[in-house]
């Protein structure tokens, strides 16, 4: 009887040790799992406030109008030549898939680069592209943007690249900000 109970008390404690040990694993695991749950949220947050390029679905060419102004509004304004009267500039359309210079006066006259990847930290918007990385700064709250390409030297025709940007929606706030009475 001794010999059964022995074995009855060693088969227990063996069941019990391994029901611990699965325990153990298993919280492990879950922990595990809720770490990387976790952290995959964040990701997604973070990319959905960083990576928003809503701001950046059009921008408009601008040139420094008076650069002793310390208004904003009156520093930059649209870049006559190249919107009234050449008609050579290119703005810029931005979405996740690709970065778009489009010439001001012609929707249609279109250079379309693919986005391989981007990031913004509420300054600067880094695009990576297959032969260019284009970097556009924000160097003043209105928003303005200076734009940086490295990379491939670009070849367009019909779509100058000017150095400073701004939202379409802001444009009217700017002291120039069209044409006027130019009927060029």
């Amino acid at each position: 009887m001794k010999k059964y109970l022995f074995i009855y008390v060693f088969l227990l404690s063996i069941t019990f040790v391994s029901c611990n040990k699965n325990q153990s694993e298993s919280k492990t695991a879950s922990t595990k799992i809720d770490s990387i749950e976790n952290n995959n949220v964040a990701l997604e947050d973070n990319s959905s406030s960083q990576n928003d390029l809503a701001d950046f679905s059009e921008l408009v060419p601008l040139a420094i109008i008076d650069s002793t102004s310390q208004d904003v509004y009156e520093k930059y304004g649209i870049e006559f030549s190249g919107n009234c009267y050449a008609c050579d500039l290119a703005k810029i359309e931005i979405n996740k898939k690709h970065f778009d210079l489009v010439n001001v006066c012609n929707e249609e006259d279109v250079q379309r680069f693919e986005v391989l990847s981007y990031s913004n930290d509420n300054k600067i918007l880094k695009i990576k592209t297959k032969e260019q990385e284009f970097l556009l700064t924000k160097i003043d709250e209105a928003p303005i943007y200076e734009l940086t390409i490295n990379g491939k030297r670009l070849t367009l025709e019909n779509k100058r690249i000017a150095m400073y940007f701004t939202q379409s929606k802001t444009l009217n706030k700017l002291k120039e900000h069209d044409c006027g009475d130019f009927e060029g």
